[in-house]
């Protein structure tokens, strides 16, 4: 048995133990029937986000770094996999020793391009480029192990890049020690090359990672390593997920002797009790009502409440009935016109004081009644005057001009409300300015960056040579500054215009862009804010 047997043979123990110990449906670390899933921690996440914006917003290369073994070409496939439907990208690695022929028939066969004019591999890849190109899509190569690839071939494909009439993009993978070279490269075809560095994990990230392979597997339970076990597979893994995954997998069996594993699943189902909770609680409780007697509360006595223009006719009839005065008493203290007459518009004061009056004129003369009854009868006619007038003022209707004074009042103060959180004087300008260019026109876009100062020296440098400005929007949570050029009437006047910009705006590689695009931005970063237009 050669050694390579007997090691796969000790691997397949382990899994085997790994599985039955922590009751696992597969070998979380083998690798096989783990499709889909993609830890997003390590900056792994950041670094698909930065992809995603770059097949958006940006033109310059892209290169992903990293020790060999660190997930390079999982990120690469990730952003694959989430790409836009409207972007053709396409994963291939370079091999060892690899030929020119073979890497662009490798290219070929990842874009599935057959039959796209005569001539070398090359030339089809250009013409297919070309025919994508009319379709308004873009395309994105990202190309694994890039220290691998032939020179002569990558100043060609950076050539195609640089076309401005193909919507061509790339991005490379590699180990570090490639950078020099691809940068140089970079540089040569007079453009900028932007890095990514993907880190190793550290302890912490690695206890993350182990619990994210062991859920996946079926695991319920907190993790059995120990942070001196953490800080051991993060040293010696050195960056590779293939080292990191082997050890994880020894250590895991090594604590499986010391940790007795319960079973998670309960003999019986948790489902099941919930619902034979939930059905026991409705018995109980309609068996409650039903032997339960429900008590009809009383109806409450109705309070009436006493009318006061009634009450105030009662007192004026009661004096009125007091007894009359005689004839005498009336020449004496005066005739009943000059006694105080109630100031009231009810009706029934007016027929009390009639009544009154016929009383005294029915009178006999000569008759007169002690002087305590007639002061008796003024006071009373003097406290119900009193009362009416005082109910006449409660009872009186608001005018309708009041009213509709309260009810603008109500409105002008619901119509007053905080103002929104507005952009700064410039950007507003500049949003007024862009609201202005149609939808179907087009422009270029320069340069992206999070430095609102720096896009704002890059547009006041080119004052006078090429009319510039910019505008926010939102990446990854953070401003992000959009320097623009325009507006144009089409894609192909906006291409045709980058020959007249400065050289040094030309390196940028600045692309047409739709207008009704850039407004979904800004759009999008007002609604983020709540700004209302």
């Amino acid at each position: 048995m050669s050694r390579q047997q007997a090691h796969e043979g000790k691997r397949a123990t382990r899994a085997a133990t790994l599985i039955e110990k922590y009751r696992l449906s597969r070998d979380p670390f083998s690798g096989e029937g783990m499709s889909g899933l993609f830890f997003i921690g390590g900056d792994r996440k950041n670094i698909v986000e930065a992809l995603l914006h770059f097949s958006r917003f940006g033109s310059a290369p892209q290169f992903l770094c990293g020790l060999p073994g660190a997930g390079k070409s999982t990120v690469l496939h990730e952003f694959a996999h989430r790409a836009e439907k409207d972007i053709d990208v396409a994963v291939i690695t370079i091999d060892v020793l690899a030929s020119r022929e073979q890497v662009l028939e490798h290219i070929l066969q990842a874009y599935a391009v057959v039959d796209y004019g005569q001539g070398d591999a090359l030339a089809k890849f250009y013409n297919w480029l070309r025919s994508q190109a009319a379709r308004e899509r873009q395309v994105i190569l990202c190309i694994d192990d890039v220290q691998h690839l032939d020179a002569e071939l990558l100043r060609q494909i950076l050539a195609l890049v640089q076309d401005a009439d193909l919507s061509f993009k790339a991005v490379f993978s590699g180990e570090t020690d490639a950078r020099i070279r691809l940068e140089s490269a970079v540089e040569a075809q007079g453009m900028l090359c932007n890095t990514l560095e993907l880190a190793e994990l550290d302890p912490q990230q690695v206890g993350d990672y182990a619990m994210y392979l062991l859920e996946s597997a079926g695991y319920r339970g907190e993790l059995p390593l120990t942070t001196m076990q953490l800080q051991a597979a993060a040293a010696r893994s050195r960056g590779s997920i293939s080292q990191l995954n082997e050890l994880l997998r020894d250590l895991l069996v090594a604590s499986a002797d010391s940790i007795s594993v319960t079973p998670q699943r309960p003999v019986f189902p948790r489902s099941n009790l919930i619902i034979a909770a939930a059905l026991a609680a409705v018995t109980v409780y309609f068996g409650w009502r039903s032997i339960e007697t429900p008590q009809v509360p009383g109806a409450k006595p109705i309070a009436l409440e006493k009318v006061k223009p009634a009450k105030r006719a009662s007192v004026e009839i009661e004096a009125v009935h007091a007894p009359a005065p005689v004839a005498g008493e009336i020449s004496i203290n005066g005739s009943n016109e000059n006694l105080p007459a109630p100031d009231t518009d009810t009706h029934s004061s007016v027929a009390a004081s009639d009544a009154a009056q016929s009383v005294a004129e029915a009178s006999p003369a000569g008759a007169a009644p002690p002087d305590s009854d007639a002061a008796r009868v003024e006071q009373r006619r003097e406290a119900s005057a009193e009362i009416a007038k005082q109910d006449s003022e409660k009872e009186q209707p608001v005018p309708a001009s009041v009213m509709l004074a309260r009810e603008n009042a109500d409105i002008s103060t619901q119509e007053t409300s905080p103002a929104s959180p507005a952009r700064s004087s410039q950007l507003e300008k500049v949003f007024k300015r862009l609201q202005a260019w149609p939808d179907e026109g087009y422009a270029l876009q320069v340069f992206g960056t999070h430095n609102e100062a720096r896009a704002k020296k890059l547009v006041e440098q080119y004052f006078g040579e090429a009319d510039l400005l910019f505008y926010e929007t939102r990446h990854n949570g953070k401003p992000w500054f959009v320097v623009i050029n325009g507006p144009y009437s089409g894609r192909q006047s906006a291409r045709e215009s980058i020959v007249s910009l400065p050289e040094s705006l030309r390196r940028l590689r600045p692309w047409p862009r739709n207008v009704a695009s850039i407004k979904g931005d800004i759009l999008r970063f007002d609604e983020l804010l709540g700004v209302q237009r």
